[in-house]
């Protein structure tokens, strides 16, 4: 019981039962953190022409999330949100694409970053955000940042870049989940 409480409430809170914010309720347009995932290692980098996810085959680099099923049910929409540091290094034109993947079926719009002058390097501060408005019926959802080479146009007649790095760990890359 509260009544007659003064003074400040301190930094634990105790008592039973324990706060369970399981079963609230939010007003419309809430936005709610449902997931963060902080990468742990550092960056590596890639030729690929192809997407490739950011982690290259260490999962603890990889910049993806996977929202279990029963969450995915309570909303309309989640917005994902990856933040990181890319590094584009080439001789010639300096770019890569980047895209994010819905259960590893490209989803977003390709963006474009780097240099497309004869800069031999550059790096980039990227925040990617993109709402997803058709949540499946059923099923777990992982959103996943891919990277690849830009290639020339006609697409895929030349390759931009020479290597292309997320930077991981050193530059608190992370990915986060709203809904």
């Amino acid at each position: 019981s509260v009544t007659g409480m003064t003074g400040e409430l301190g930094s634990v809170v105790t008592g039973s039962p324990n706060l369970n914010l399981g079963n609230a309720t939010f007003p419309t347009g809430t936005m709610v953190l449902i997931g963060n995932k902080t990468i742990t290692a550092g960056g590596a980098s890639t030729s690929s022409t192809t997407y490739v996810a950011t982690g290259l085959g260490t999962a603890s680099r990889d910049m993806d999330i996977t929202i279990p099923a029963s969450t995915v049910a309570l909303y309309s929409k989640i917005i994902v949100v990856f933040s990181h540091m890319l590094g584009v290094n080439a001789s010639t034109f300096a770019l890569a694409d980047t895209t994010i993947y819905r259960n590893n079926v490209a989803w977003s719009l390709r963006h474009i970053v780097g240099a497309a002058t004869s800069v031999h390097s550059n790096s980039n501060s990227i925040t990617r955000v993109a709402i997803d408005t058709s949540l499946p019926s059923s099923g777990d959802v992982t959103y996943s940042y891919r990277i690849k080479k830009h290639g020339g146009v006609p697409t895929g007649s030349a390759s931009y870049a020479g290597t292309i790095a997320v930077l991981g760990a050193e530059t608190n890359t992370d990915a986060n989940v709203l809904a």
